[in-house]
């Protein structure tokens, strides 16, 4: 397994791919302005179309992940350190004991389907599976609970951090992820207007 600092690294260089293929697919749907990175250093960037402005938070998993798992792993808590025992040295959480976690643990920074700045989120799969939803970050977080309640929480073990990070696995193919976006593959002929997430 790769460190979180070299994938970091290698996801950099995608978010170029990502931000083109959002343009293409905004383009679908209106005329897009401008795309810019986020002038803060914040996880998102910034697309501009028919001068609104949306704030875009890309999220890059690895194809052979997705293949394998087939879900959209949604961040619930960025960074926290254990207060006690109870739950350390666990990979994943069930469903009925998750909020006995959450408040066992400190949180020092909440995850995506708490807070966000970004109206947004990109979710990309690269080649082979060329993969890209545009998902809406309320709906997402309205879906907190229900998701927890489903499918519990896996935690991100840290090799080289002294902090860890959890997160719920949406299975891909689940009826509220799909009411929360739009999704294209490959070279979007069959693309939908792109109005519901806000890029046209």
């Amino acid at each position: 397994m790769k460190s979180t600092r070299a994938r970091f690294k290698r996801y950099i260089a995608l978010e170029d791919t990502v931000m083109r293929k959002i343009k293409e697919l905004a383009d679908l749907g209106g005329e897009i302005v401008r795309v810019v990175p986020a002038p803060d250093g914040q996880t998102y960037d910034r697309v501009v179309v028919l001068r609104k402005e949306i704030k875009v938070e890309i999220q890059i998993t690895e194809p052979g992940d997705f293949l394998k798992y087939g879900d959209v792993r949604l961040d619930l808590v960025s960074a926290f350190q254990f207060d006690d025992w109870t739950f350390r040295g666990r990979s994943y959480i069930e469903p009925f004991c998750v909020y006995t976690f959450l408040r066992s643990i400190q949180i020092m920074r909440p995850g995506k389907l708490y807070e966000s700045k970004a109206e947004t989120l990109a979710f990309y799969v690269p080649q082979p599976v060329d993969l890209l939803w545009l998902l809406n970050m309320s709906c997402l977080q309205k879906n907190r609970d229900t998701w927890i309640q489903k499918y519990g929480i896996y935690i991100n073990k840290k090799r080289d951090e002294d902090w860890e990070s959890c997160f719920v696995a949406v299975d891909s193919e689940d009826k509220c992820l799909d009411e929360c976006g739009i999704k294209y593959q490959g070279d979007f002929e069959d693309a939908r207007t792109a109005g519901d997430i806000g890029l046209a």
